[in-house]
Order: C-alpha cells, then structure tokens, then sequence
C-alpha cells in the first residue's frame, strides 16, 4: 500500500494467489508486440531492508523514459490531502465520535506526535488512517525514494490518480461507518508493529502464499459487509482505473511505474488485467 491515506485493514492484504501468474515478484516486466516497461509492487516502510530494494531496482529506472506512480508526490498534491483531511463544517471530532472514542485516539495519535489542537480538526477517517500507518521517522519510503530519484535524473513523472479520487473513497463513506472502521482500528492499533514486522518479512521474502495466510487471519475481524464494499471501492474499481490509465506510458514503452502492492494480485488485480490486455507479464525479482 503506496500512499499516506491507506487502510490498515485493506494495506495489509499485500497478495493473495494471482491466476496464471508466478507466486513470486514485486518487480514485473510488461511486454507487447512493440514495447517493454516495469512494474513494482511497493510497500510503505522506512524499514532500511525495503529502502534497500531501491539499489537492486534502480538499473530498471536509469534505463526507463519516465517514472509513474499511484500519485504525483508533488508539493502541491500533498497539501491537497491534507487540507481535505480537516473537518470544514465548524463542527470537531469530540462531538462527532464520542468522548471516550476521542480519548483513545488522543492517546494514540500523542504517540504519531499529533497535538490535540489539531486532533480536534480532523475527520475521523484521517485519524483512522494516521492509526494505519507505521510511525513515520524520515518520511522516506520506498515510493518517496524512487519519485525524488526520478525527479533528480530529469525523467518525466505522472500520477495515475488524483488525490481528490483517492480521497473521494473515504469522503463517501458515512460517519457511522468511519467510527465503525476507526473502532477497528483502535482495537488493532497495539498489535500494529508486530503485524507490520510481520508483512515486512514476508515482503522481504516475497513468500506471497505467506502473505495471503496472514493477511487472510487479519482480515476475519474485519466487518465483513463493510470491509467487502470499501475493498471494492479502494481496491477493485482503482486498477480498473489505473490499468486504463497506464496505458499511455505502456505505449511509449520504456516506462517504469511503482503501485501499492496490494493492487497487483487477484483476478482484478493489474497484473491479470493487464494480461487480459494482451500483455506478457514476467517477474523479474
């Protein structure tokens, strides 16, 4: 999961089992009749092990035309997502989910750093997200690294979304439903380290049959009519959108683009859409 506003309970759903395609790789060649590019399956981590990754896949980025991931990292586009993450109706977040709800997340959300100023301004699915997310400590991670690399090399860089699209998932969501993940996630958020350790490894090992175990024990805690709906929407309908969108770098050729790696697997996943395309899909580590 590639972006700063991705849900514990989804981001941990990293693979599962991809019809047709090799059990194993995060870096995948895309090859037509007249064109080659990569694909990447990242994860958001500082961890220096993921950050290492970047040494092993650099010669595919030096040799591509352009760099392409889920956003453009951009300035711009991050003050975006952070002004649609504040309550804009004079209302604040005490009032909307309760006192004793909000005292957990004060606690919690103390830890990531937050004051309670501004605490108080955000929408409960920020503080739901925020609560997803690792503990930041250089803000550098795996797709960060790659963006600001490409930047520094002069290659063009796209995004395939907006962040007003990515956002728009969890502004369509109902209040009762953002308490009903946010209370989730409060449950989790002590065992977050060890379950983020855990995928890391797995990652690192790219035993993506263990991925799709653990993740598969995760996720049985979830709501499960929920979870389905919000899965469709954060999930499902994005590669659709993505897959169509790559298109125009895929036709250049020589592009790399970098996905959250919970995008890639599934039979509506990128990589079997892509191959339903007509596309050769090969791992390459």
């Amino acid at each position: 999961m590639s972006n700063p506003i991705q849900l514990r309970l989804l981001w941990v759903l990293l693979f599962v089992a991809t019809p047709g395609l090799a059990q194993d790789g995060i870096l995948w060649k895309i090859e037509s009749k007249t064109a080659t590019s990569y694909l990447l399956g990242t994860i958001h981590s500082e961890d220096p092990r993921v950050l290492q990754l970047a040494d092993t896949i650099k010669p595919q980025l030096d040799k591509s035309r352009s760099f392409t991931a889920e956003l453009d990292l951009n300035l711009e586009n991050s003050l975006t997502a952070a002004m649609a993450m504040l309550i804009q109706d004079g209302k604040e977040l005490p009032g909307l989910i309760g006192r004793t709800r909000y005292q957990r997340c004060l606690t919690y959300m103390a830890s990531y750093g937050v004051p309670e100023m501004m605490l108080r301004q955000l929408k409960p699915w920020a503080v739901m997200a925020q609560l997803s997310m690792p503990k930041p400590q250089t803000g550098l991670f795996l797709d960060r690294l790659l963006y600001d690399y490409a930047v520094e090399q002069q290659k063009p860089v796209y995004g395939l979304e907006t962040y007003e699209e990515q956002i728009g998932v969890f502004e369509k969501l109902s209040l009762q439903q953002q308490i009903i993940l946010l209370d989730e996630t409060l449950e989790n958020f002590p065992k977050l380290d060890q379950q983020l350790q855990q995928l890391i490894a797995l990652y690192l090992k790219h035993d993506l049959s263990g991925l799709q175990r653990y993740s598969d024990s995760l996720m049985k805690s979830g709501s499960e009519e929920l979870m389905h709906g919000f899965n469709q929407s954060l999930i499902t309908d994005r590669n659709h959108r993505m897959v169509e969108r790559m298109q125009a770098r895929l036709q250049e050729g020589n592009a790399f683009i970098a996905v959250g790696a919970l995008h890639l697997p599934g039979e509506q996943g990128i990589l079997h859409l892509l191959t339903q395309r007509g596309y050769r899909i090969t791992p390459v580590y």
